[in-house]
């Protein structure tokens, strides 16, 4: 029983690495999509991290402009994840994109 043990460890840390390995590499420097989706409908939009809405939702954010209010879509990958105006994609894609946003920003 205790000889199995290490060799399972051994494998997972091996898998955990691989991964990470993996993830690393598709985050680098990856371009910003050119389509978007807008936060609050998830209708397909331009990607415009200073306009992350369709014209009517951006309407109506406007008019109370509260960067931290809880909208319902990724600007990037348009899935549903709890984003905001000051922080419009979800973690995912942040870390996808994460060099292209620090320089888009």
């Amino acid at each position: 029983d205790g000889d199995d043990g290490p060799v399972q460890g051994g494998q997972d840390s091996a898998a955990r690495t691989e991964t990470k390995t993996e993830q690393g590499k598709t985050g680098r420097r990856k371009a910003l999509p050119e389509l978007g989706f807008c936060l609050r409908c998830g209708t397909e939009i331009p990607f415009d991290l200073r306009r992350p809405y369709c014209g009517s939702d951006y309407r109506s954010w406007a008019r109370f402009k509260n960067e931290e209010y809880e909208e319902k879509h990724c600007h990037a990958c348009g899935e549903e994840h709890a984003t905001s105006m000051a922080k419009p994609v979800c973690i995912s894609c942040y870390r996808k994109y994460r060099g292209a946003l620090s320089a888009a920003g």
